[in-house]
């Protein structure tokens, strides 16, 4: 199936779980071996439903997150997900959400739930429970230059602890991976204004003769992929917590690692890059 045809099948099997959250309290009441607690709220989320989760008695939250369709029909997606986290969380000053057991031992659990489409619902959408990483995304604070040096730091130490990680789920076809570039030529009759759809696709042009021939001298590694203000979050101390979102991660090459921070971080884009240059190179 075509990557477009995920995009689509994502938005029709994505959660609809109801505001009552009666349907995740018993999943995780059935599931895990919890104390007391409260669903809190829904969180934002793209393709899936994330879940605040408090356990009164010892004031800890936790994340509860129900994934599209389209991930849950590949299990090996979601166990390169709960490896990566659980590789970078035993790495030295790096913290992620890390995916806890189920009575069964298992890190993830599947149950028939409402989706988008009433026509597809309900479907089997696979149900993780994770740590909670306390703070504010970047998104939300005020972004100084010494916060984006270290989250330069961060990042560069993020793609140095995956050096050391492989899973055969690393190398699946990910359409945002620049060696993919061409394939969004289909995409072009859907850009209104002649010319800028004469500006995109004279850089796709450029990326066939140009960058293509010398792929093979680029060095690939596995990357996070999308580290960016909403994946970065912030303690109350200012200096970063941890990250979080793994759904985009595949290898790629490695240079690709600065290109979601830095379209976030245009206004002081030279102190990041430089940082993440010096701690790993490209």
């Amino acid at each position: 199936m075509s990557e477009s045809a995920d995009e689509i099948r994502r938005k029709l099997l994505k959660p609809a779980i109801n505001e009552s959250f009666n349907l995740i309290t018993d999943i995780l009441t059935a599931t895990y071996s919890l104390p007391p607690f409260t669903v809190v709220k829904k969180l934002d989320s793209y393709d899936d439903e994330n879940f605040l989760i408090n356990v009164p008695s010892t004031n800890t939250n936790y994340l509860c997150k129900v994934h599209n369709g389209v991930e849950s029909d590949v299990s090996g997606i979601i166990d390169y997900q709960n490896s990566i986290m659980l590789h970078l969380n035993a790495t030295t000053g790096i913290t992620t959400t890390n995916p806890l057991p189920t009575n069964t031992k298992d890190l993830s659990s599947k149950h028939s739930l409402p989706v988008q489409s009433t026509e597809h619902s309900p479907y089997p959408l696979t149900v993780r429970l994770l740590t909670y990483i306390e703070g504010t995304p970047m998104a939300y604070k005020s972004v100084t230059p010494a916060l984006l040096n270290s989250a330069g730091q961060y990042l560069a130490n993020i793609d140095k602890s995956l050096d050391t990680f492989s899973h055969p789920n690393a190398d699946r076809f990910h359409i945002w991976c620049q060696e993919n570039t061409a394939e969004l030529t289909p995409f072009l009759q859907y850009i209104q204004t002649d010319s800028r759809r004469a500006l995109v696709k004279s850089v796709l042009d450029r990326f066939t003769t140009d960058v293509l021939p010398a792929a093979s001298e680029f060095r690939k590694g596995i990357l996070q992929s999308d580290f960016n203000d909403a994946n970065i979050i912030i303690g109350n101390n200012d200096k970063i917590a941890g990250v979080i979102d793994f759904g985009d991660s595949v290898r790629r090459y490695v240079h690709n690692a600065q290109i979601h921070p830095c379209a976030s971080s245009m206004l002081v884009f030279t102190k990041f890059l430089g940082r993440t240059r010096c701690r790993r190179p490209m």
